[in-house]
């Protein structure tokens, strides 16, 4: 099987909450080798946590 690169989630997050931002779609797989971060504001400086959720597991679990 042949590897597809894509930009799997781009987008604008806000300041406070969180979001999914992909999901991997039932029957297909997804192996991510880089996340790109860009702060747009110059007077925040923002606290990001990222968080994986392997299949089959119940919880997420935090990137350090």
């Amino acid at each position: 099987m042949a590897f597809v690169i894509k930009a799997l989630g781009a987008g604008t997050r806000t300041v406070t909450g969180s979001a999914d931002l992909y999901t991997v779609p039932d029957g297909k797989s997804a192996m991510v080798t880089s996340v790109r971060l860009a702060n747009g504001s110059a007077t925040i400086v923002p606290t990001v946590n990222l968080y994986v959720k392997p299949s089959g597991a119940a919880t997420a679990r935090r990137i350090a």
